[in-house]
């Protein structure tokens, strides 16, 4: 059966960018041929002011808490330099992304452990009970299972207990509903490329106003010189982790993406990411896949994964459907731009396999 139209469920690897913002970036890119100076000058408003509003407007966040980055592990560097050495220990999950964990490794933390296999809040909350680290660091949603974090529970014992929390947001941006204000998170930090839609080359990083006060940064970037009372200054704030020269390109395509997300309304977007994920796990036939991970939907946001089977990659992939391997897994993401349709027709490929 195969499908008329590619279905592409492979957002958790890479999101489609947006039509209206690759027009928006050729126009950019056509200023370049001529005047590149005047282009930049022309799509500052756009590709920085604009998108720094409607990003905080997204994340409901001040955006003097909003910083542009490359991608994740670049903020999370700057981020652990920022810590050093006053908060040299570190608690993290065996089994997260190696973004997560490398970056402490590398930096020579202390770091202890929650195991490898079976994951949960209330695991997370019964490790902190009996740590000493003085930092947790872990992904809000897990890459392979799609298992969301309850961040204000866990955020909220952190306060309790001192510790600072670092939230890897990267596969719940864009797709999970939440306000940065109110979320008792320290630091948040996202890759734009996937669940944004906004592109290779971009990433965003909130930081409470309280943490960085008390934890300044030890980097420079984009307007951390500033004439303050006719002498010029560096003055330490959220744009001290911004690049001197920001990825215009990648921060157009996330203006575009950013008011489609606005338009729909992240509570429509969540919704209907999770309502998919519900109908493939009520259609599959469990007597030929396993699903990875806990088996209710509740707790899942945008990922799926299911064991994997010889040839079964290429097999979708010839019937038009994108989704990806991952070792012995394979994973699907649902997104915005998925429909139940999709799902259904997913779901009787797999049950004919």
């Amino acid at each position: 059966m195969r499908m008329d139209k590619l279905i592409y469920v492979n957002t958790p690897a890479a999101g489609i960018i947006t039509k209206q913002g690759k027009e928006l970036l050729d126009k950019f890119h056509i200023g370049q041929l001529s005047n590149p100076e005047k282009a930049y000058a022309d799509y500052e408003q756009i590709g920085y002011y604009e998108t720094k509003e409607l990003t905080s407007t997204f994340l409901g966040a001040s955006s003097k808490e909003v910083a542009f980055i490359p991608n994740f592990s670049f903020g999370l560097s700057g981020i652990i330099a920022s810590l050093l050495p006053t908060r040299n220990s570190v608690l993290l999950y065996e089994g997260d992304y190696p973004s997560v964990n490398l970056p402490f490794t590398l930096n020579e933390f202390e770091i202890s452990y929650i195991p490898s296999g079976a994951f949960s809040t209330e695991i997370v909350l019964e490790a902190l009970a009996k740590t000493t680290a003085k930092v947790l660091a872990l992904s809000h949603v897990q890459y392979m299972t799609g298992y969301l974090l309850d961040a204000k529970a866990i955020g909220e014992k952190c306060r309790e207990l001192g510790i600072v929390f670092i939230l890897d947001t990267t596969q719940s941006m864009g797709v999970f509903n939440y306000e940065f204000s109110s979320l008792p998170v320290d630091v948040i930090i996202s890759s734009n490329y996937k669940w944004m839609n906004g592109g290779y080359g971009s990433g965003t990083m909130c930081c409470k106003q309280e943490f960085l006060d008390e934890f300044s940064p030890v980097v420079g970037g984009r307007n951390s010189f500033r004439m303050i009372n006719d002498e010029f200054l560096f003055k330490r704030d959220i744009h001290s982790y911004e690049p001197g020269h920001l990825p215009f390109h990648n921060l157009l395509l996330l203006n575009a993406a950013l008011k489609i997300k606005l338009e729909i309304g992240k509570e429509a977007i969540e919704a209907h990411s999770k309502n998919l994920v519900s109908s493939f796990i009520e259609n599959l036939d469990h007597d030929k896949f396993k699903l990875v991970g806990e088996p209710s939907a509740r707790e899942k946001v945008g990922i799926v994964s299911i064991q994997n089977q010889k040839g079964l990659v290429n097999y979708l992939a010839e019937n038009q459907v994108i989704a990806v391997e991952r070792g012995e897994f394979l994973r699907f993401g649902f997104h915005y731009h998925n429909s139940e349709n999709e799902i259904n027709a997913i779901c009787e490929l797999l049950n004919s396999y």
